[in-house]
């Protein structure tokens, strides 16, 4: 079964030019991305980098999946909640199967203050 790995930044453009901030009680939500495709199926490493400035709340991912391109569905999904700390954090989940059509949704609930340099990309695997 042949492997096709692909890269795909959904939150920030990469490790070096993240997302400015996300202000408290706010979310950032990533466009629709096409991980998988009519012949393949999907799994993923979600990869999360931001700087807190607090330690209460939760930094809460959430991967979406959705039958197309338009988005807007309540499928069921994954969310994640990361308890911030006053600082810098890097850190990887997964893996997670993946529909076809998927977004991220990344919401700042109640961390006293901006979490900034965020940068959240799915390492995806298609299986053919």
């Amino acid at each position: 079964m042949p492997v096709t790995p692909t890269v795909f930044a959904l939150i920030g453009t990469s490790q070096g030019s993240p997302l400015s901030s996300i202000a408290n009680n706010a979310t950032s939500t990533s466009a629709v991305t096409e991980f998988g495709s009519s012949s393949s199926a999907a799994e993923g490493m979600l990869f999360v980098q931001f700087t807190g400035a607090g330690t209460s709340g939760s930094f809460d991912i959430t991967i979406d999946p959705e039958p197309d391109s338009s988005g807007g569905f309540s499928a069921p999904a994954v969310t994640i909640s990361i308890p911030p700390i006053s600082g810098a954090q890097k850190l990887g989940y997964g893996p997670y199967p993946l529909a076809r059509w998927g977004q991220v949704r990344a919401a700042n609930n109640g961390t006293g203050g901006n979490l900034t340099n965020i940068y959240i990309e799915m390492q995806v695997n298609r299986f053919s």
